[in-house]
């Protein structure tokens, strides 16, 4: 990657005079050209607009003004050191800040330039639209899986009701077969207190008669 720059007098070499200004005026990026010290020389249309100053304002002037002081010595230091092993740096998610002191979110390409004095070329690019696609992606995402946290909750509450369910059902079915169970045996108690007692009135001599509550016959006994 090579890009021909200005001089330190912001004109541009004679060779690149008849196609390089069209070009660099009409790129839809944050352009700055700075010398060897990091010292702004040119930018363009762009990024003049978009940083919302007039070039007089930045020429001369150190690029750490449109940068948070905070984070201009180490953004720096890893340009330095990418363009110490290639002709471009790349570095990402950073901003720029206009004259407003608005920051912007973008990534940044650095290219050396071939010719002395020493220049370098800044390409801005604008992300805020793509972090605000992404942070759109991200919520939609996360709305996503909170709706199948939510439809999985309900699956496993309706598989336990449903285990749930079955166990009753099991429960009582066990529990039908335990009363069954206990008035058959009842019953047999019944019948054989009921054939222990007829016999003990048919060892009886006299002779009677026990009703019932409809004054039916219940025992009866006759005498011998």
């Amino acid at each position: 990657m090579r890009f021909i720059g200005t001089t330190s007098k912001n004109k541009f070499n004679p060779g690149f005079n008849s196609v390089a200004p069209d070009i660099f005026n009409v790129l839809h990026e944050i352009v700055i050209v700075t010398d060897g010290l990091f010292y702004m020389q040119n930018a363009n249309s762009y990024a003049l607009k978009i940083l919302n100053y007039d070039l007089p304002e930045i020429t001369e002037q150190p690029l750490k003004k449109l940068f948070d002081d905070q984070i201009f010595g180490s953004l720096l230091e890893n340009i330095k050191a990418q363009l110490s092993k290639s002709d471009v740096a790349i570095c990402t998610d950073t901003a720029i800040t206009t004259k407003q002191s608005v920051k912007i979110p973008i990534n940044i390409s650095v290219a050396t330039l071939n010719q002395s004095p020493l220049q370098y070329v800044f390409v801005c690019t604008q992300i805020d639209e793509l972090q605000k696609l992404y942070g759109s992606f991200k919520s939609q995402n996360a709305e996503l899986e909170a709706l199948n946290k939510r439809f999985h909750e309900q699956e496993i509450a309706m598989l336990n009701l449903l285990e749930d369910s079955h166990d009753l059902s099991v429960q009582l079915q066990q529990e039908k077969a335990d009363v069954e169970k206990k008035v058959d045996e009842r019953t047999m108690q019944l019948h054989a207190e009921h054939a222990r007692l007829e016999a003990s009135i048919n060892s009886l001599d006299a002779g009677f008669i026990i009703l019932d509550r409809e004054i039916n016959p219940f025992i009866r006994k006759l005498s011998l």
